[in-house]
């Protein structure tokens, strides 16, 4: 049988920048996974870490993904134990999101991005993690730049 492995464009960041996000979470969810937690779960828990009282509105915008998936995420988390949903005190039609004892516990979790990091940037100088950064930083705005000019609705 020939050898049926096709080599990878060589110029291709989107692929590459694809392949490095999958191990990202893959690495997060394997450190996730005996506190019985999603990635997404854990991005909304670490928004509320640090500002419990968040609407979905302000979480869907952190976590760069539409409000309706947000509000089955959040729906999931309260069916979890971990979050909370109320009515806002200075707009009944917004819901904020609150943390219960269950995801407040959780804490401890609030470093997992610098768990993932250490991972994924061992034997890269600091001067590097920063240049990593910049450009990273850098292609996101020229990305969000073209979906703003083409008028196109980002679906994250």
């Amino acid at each position: 049988m020939a050898d049926e492995t096709l080599p990878p464009y060589p110029d291709s960041l989107g692929r590459l920048l694809n392949f490095a996000a999958h191990r990202s979470r893959q690495v997060a969810a394997h450190l996730l996974a005996p506190h019985d937690l999603s990635f997404p779960q854990w991005l909304v828990l670490s928004a509320l870490w640090r500002r419990d009282g968040l609407s979905v509105g302000a979480l869907s915008n952190y976590v760069r993904t539409k409000k309706a998936g947000m509000s089955r995420l959040i729906d999931r988390m309260e069916q979890a134990g971990l979050v909370d949903k109320c009515t806002s005190e200075t707009d009944a039609r917004s819901v904020q999101v609150r943390l219960t004892e269950q995801g407040r516990a959780l804490d401890h979790l609030a470093d997992l991005h610098q768990r993932v990091n250490a991972v994924l940037c061992e034997g890269m100088s600091a001067e590097q993690l920063e240049q990593v950064e910049a450009l990273l930083t850098r292609l996101l705005e020229n990305g969000d730049a073209a979906i703003r000019h083409m008028a196109v609705e980002p679906d994250c």
